[in-house]
This record gives C-alpha cells, structure tokens and sequence, in this order.
C-alpha cells in the first residue's frame, strides 16, 4: 500500500515499517490553540490546559507505538511532517507555526532534544478539520 494521507483514518494512530526505520502517524484533532502565537497564556510560560492535554496525547500514541516496535529514541533520527485539513481559507493556521509545540510534544516522549529533528510542513487543505502528524525515525549510521 502506498502511504498517502487519504489511507489515514481521520481518528487514532498508524505505523508502519521501512527499510531504515519506521513511520508513526497520529491523527490529531486542530485546536486554533496550537500555534507558536497562541498556546502560551498571555505569553508566560505557562501552557494552556486544552494544549497540555493535546501535547500529552499526542506524546502517549508516539510512546505506545514505539514500544510497541521497540524504539530506542536516541537511536534514530527523527523528522516530523505536518499536514492539515480546515474547515475554510479563513481558520487555516500557517503550518510552520505548529511546528514548535509538535516538537515539543515529541520531545516529551523521545527524549530527544527537538533542536535535532528535521521538520517539515506540508500544503494546508480544506477539508474535516485535523491534524495529521508524522515521524519517520530512521536508524543512525
């Protein structure tokens, strides 16, 4: 099967494994929260409870799925894809402004500092609203 993001289930989570390492997909639910402009409380350190719980949600899939495969994190290097779907041009986030608080949700899980992960940002559609995050970890040389 050629992974495509119309094959995703619009809920939960999916792994697959590859020559070099693995692909771990989790299906998010799109707060407007999420961006790098919004998720800090009138921009203290503190982090809204609707974000901690999706940093934490998304934190646990990733730790489930890599047990379940028996990843040692710091083994491996991690790129983090984003897509997106949104109800209207109107409530579409600039991607890249959701970068900082995936990366730190996949840090939380990893341990591995997000200063060392590759990340990319795919084309924003229009659609169910949801996000659609993807780590590829592949072996270290």
């Amino acid at each position: 099967m050629v992974l495509r993001l119309e094959n995703i289930n619009t809920k939960g989570f999916y792994s697959e494994q590859t020559v070099d390492g693995y692909i771990f997909i989790v299906n998010m639910e799109y707060l407007p929260e999420l961006s790098v402009n919004r998720y800090k409380h009138f921009g203290t350190a503190f982090t809204k409870p609707a974000v901690k719980r999706w940093m934490k949600d998304l934190s646990g899939a990733l730790s489930v799925m890599g047990s379940q495969r028996g990843i040692n994190w710091p083994d491996y290097k991690i790129t983090i894809r984003i897509d997106g779907f949104f109800k209207d041009n109107r409530s579409m986030p600039d991607l890249h402004n959701l970068i900082k608080v995936i990366a730190d949700s996949v840090e939380d899980c990893t341990l591995v500092n997000d200063k060392l992960y590759a990340t990319e940002c795919g084309t924003p559609e229009i659609g169910d609203p949801r996000l659609i995050i993807t780590v590829t970890v592949e072996k270290e040389d």
